[in-house]
């Protein structure tokens, strides 16, 4: 099995190109995308159940025969423990015991002429995850689940199991789709061996199960440690980070977004009060409001115009207002119905509207700077409602608000922020606004080259034909306007060239009317 490493150590790296290609060792798709999806290639197409276990489901038979080596191993126990399904991490850990019971321990992932790796060699953290009182609960009851599953004819040790899980916990991948919305789990040994960082400089892109690593920056000489990806959500708040990445991968970060004083401090910043002045205001910790030397409470003040006629009690307005903004993301994460999402929209319009107002004195009212990570995760959880509830007008408004945000958070080259480009040309063409359609979709094509990859279905079928067809209605739009203008102009230059004509006629027509109401013909009043 190979990584297929398409950088030599040493080698010349340009913005865009591929680094690593790989396949996964083990795989799973989730229950929930099953019958729309092939369990195998991962594609979206109709597929068939498997005539054995009527859980997995194929595109073709192709893919039931590339599937056979691994899924022959559980077919018969997935049926015998019907109706019962395993959870999506426990057939995960599944899978990949029967791949290693079956000589999977002895594959080698050939990565570079100088690197080739097992399972075995992947980072495990297993001592930390038996310390960790939610790990240690989710282990025993995975443990449980799995040995219900495989029953007394296949036994598993506690050593065992603890590596197995913690491999798998520290080093399995989410499989995305072109949409940015994971689809399922799986492990690369090959592409393990890229570290972490909350800024990253590569970014992983998957054309079903197979695995691509792409450099989003040049670098004069390749070598794998200077490439990392983000194994978290780029949206949430350094606190949120650090906590996830301590309890899922054993670890805190120290990435130049989470060690740059100034980068953290962005995620809670006020705009500043001077209209003109767009530079982001820090609100500070708890523990940095102490008093100053007055004995007075601590003033804002901007750092680059020096604004500092803020109310006395901004600090506790941010932070109410913070603590509402997450409890209205809530009802976003959680809906119970329509009505919630409606919630959401209406809520997010009104802080808007009433934010960006200007007080009494002309000041500007408090508002949340661009960059603040509270009012992009608000704005995000906006404009997915509004998406959901097909209002494509507050949906662009939305993403108008946010894209600045999104653009900071996940990078120039970020996956994220060129599929909302994309989504903004979709909802301008939806709304007749051609032009700032035109522009998003050149904009999004410029990111997507370089993080998907000029050939990749979602730019080739989709982007490049919106765009296509955006330019044609561009330019018979320009075309009708041209031909009006030429018109108006030819008229314009006509009744010049025949004035005296047309008074005279007007002369005659008024003098004919005027005859006629005199002779009383016509009722003309």
């Amino acid at each position: 099995m190979s990584g297929r490493v398409t950088m030599r150590e040493g080698q010349r790296v340009r913005r865009g190109d591929v680094i690593m290609r790989g396949r996964p060792f083990v795989h799973i798709l989730f229950r929930e995308f099953k019958k729309h999806y092939c369990d195998q290639c991962i594609k979206k197409r109709e597929s068939e159940p498997c005539p054995g276990c009527g859980q997995d489901f194929y595109c073709s038979d192709a893919c039931r025969q590339e599937a056979l080596p691994l899924h022959s191993l559980e077919c018969a126990r997935l049926k015998a423990y019907a109706p019962e399904c395993l959870s999506d991490f426990a057939r995960f850990m599944a899978r990949t015991i029967l791949k290693l019971r079956n000589g999977g321990d002895r594959e080698w992932v050939v990565i570079d002429n100088k690197l080739s790796r097992q399972f075995r060699h992947m980072m495990t953290h297993s001592d930390a995850m038996a310390k960790c009182e939610k790990r240690s609960q989710d282990l025993a009851n995975k443990k449980g689940e799995l040995r219900s599953f495989f029953g007394k004819d296949y036994p598993l040790t506690d050593e065992f199991f603890l590596d197995v899980y913690s491999k798998i916990k520290v080093n399995n991948f989410g499989m995305m789709s072109e949409e940015c919305f994971s689809l399922g789990q799986a492990i690369y040994i090959d592409a393990a061996i890229y570290n972490h960082s909350c800024q990253p400089n590569a970014v992983l892109c998957f054309d079903g199960t197979e695995m691509t690593v792409r450099a989003t920056v040049d670098v004069t000489r390749y070598h794998r440690d200077l490439f990392q990806h983000s194994y978290i959500d780029h949206l949430a708040p350094w606190g949120q980070r650090q906590r996830q990445l301590l309890l899922e991968y054993c670890f805190e970060c120290r990435c130049q977004r989470c060690s740059d004083e100034y980068l953290t401090a962005l995620e809670n910043t006020l705009n500043c009060g001077n209209p003109k002045c767009e530079y982001p205001v820090e609100v500070p910790d708890e523990e940095d409001m102490a008093a100053d030397m007055d004995g007075g409470p601590l003033k804002l003040q901007c750092p680059r115009c020096s604004y500092s006629s803020f109310p006395e009690d901004v600090v506790q307005q941010y932070r109410r207002l913070v603590t509402e903004y997450e409890h209205v993301i809530e009802y976003y994460y959680y809906p119970d119905d329509k009505s919630d999402l409606e919630y959401v929209v209406n809520y997010a319009l009104t802080e808007v509207t009433r934010r960006q107002s200007k007080d009494e004195g002309g000041h500007m009212r408090m508002l949340l700077h661009p960059f603040n990570i509270h009012r992009i995760r608000l704005l995000e959880a906006a404009y997915d409602s509004a998406i959901e509830l097909t209002d494509a007008v507050d949906a662009l408004k939305f993403a108008e608000l946010n894209i600045e945000g999104i653009k900071h958070r996940v990078g120039e080259f970020g996956q994220l922020y060129g599929n909302r480009l994309l989504e903004m040309g979709k909802l301008c063409v939806r709304l007749e606004r051609y032009k700032k359609a035109l522009r998003h979709f050149r904009e999004a094509e410029r990111i997507l080259e370089v993080c998907l990859g000029p050939e990749n279905r979602l730019v080739q079928e989709e982007l490049r034909p919106l765009m296509e067809a955006t330019s044609q209605v561009l330019g018979l739009i320009r075309s009708s306007s041209l031909r009006l203008r030429d018109f108006q102009k030819l008229d314009k230059a006509w009744k010049q060239r025949h004035k005296k004509k047309i008074q005279w006629i007007y002369y005659a027509y008024g003098l004919l009317i005027v005859t006629m109401v005199v002779l009383g013909v016509t009722g003309y009043r």
